[in-house]
């Protein structure tokens, strides 16, 4: 398998933060699960998002905003928190003018109060374009985003539930690896970066089993924005 080409991240307002955990809303973790192939097997790529899905869609959880257009999944975060000025400069070089909190003495990060700065960030994240080497695929109102990388596919799903709620859901180190381990085979690989990830490689029955069973599990409920 080739190596995925990067998502590219714009940095808007200050800058995203993840100094570890409870800090603003946390990072995205890889559960480095892998498929030996695109999912799901002998389904035709699709060269468009359907209509359904696309526009604009607030998360449940945060302020976060998923945009999906044609060909592409794009997240917008702006997540605001408070943390202790000495814990931020044991993760960043900031220093402090004026009431404000500076990265590399120009870029603002926040404001002071007291002894904390509260935080102000805003990033621009592609998730996925399709393209080479990112396949789209959908069976039955469910649209999975094949990823390539390394060592296979990092697979993830968006689907519309009750009609009106867009789902995106990512795998789970725990409960997505035990599911695999039960109704497919599974081998040990190597990315690029020495980091050992589990490949599995299910038929298309097999991957059918795996989504009956709740696969997926790190589910994100958002709701249309008008």
């Amino acid at each position: 398998m080739k190596t995925s080409v990067n998502k590219g991240r714009t940095y808007l307002l200050g800058v995203w933060l993840c100094l570890g955990a409870g800090l603003l809303m946390g990072c995205d973790e890889d559960p480095k699960i892998r498929f030996g192939q695109a999912q799901p097997e002998d389904v035709k790529p699709m060269d468009a998002f359907g209509k359904a899905l696309q526009g604009r869609w607030m998360s449940m959880v945060d302020s976060s905003v998923l945009v999906i257009n044609a060909n592409a999944v794009v997240r917008q975060d702006r997540p605001f928190g408070k943390v202790a000025i000495k814990e931020l400069k044991e993760g960043l070089k900031i220093t402090i003018k004026a009431q404000k909190a500076y990265q590399e003495d120009s870029i603002e990060v926040g404001r002071v109060v007291g002894d904390s700065v509260v935080l102000k960030a805003s990033t621009i994240d592609t998730l996925f374009v399709i393209g080479a080497g990112h396949i789209l695929k959908e069976e039955k109102g469910q649209w999975f985003l094949n990823d390539e990388r390394q060592a296979g596919y990092l697979v993830r799903r968006l689907q519309l539930v009750n009609g009106k709620e867009l789902s995106y859901d990512r795998l789970t180190h725990d409960e997505d690896r035990q599911i695999l381990k039960s109704v497919t085979s599974v081998s040990d690989a190597y990315e690029e970066d020495s980091a050992q990830v589990m490949v599995a490689m299910p038929s298309k029955r097999e991957f059918r089993r795996f989504l009956r069973q709740d696969g997926f599990a790190n589910r994100e409920r958002f709701v249309r924005l008008k």
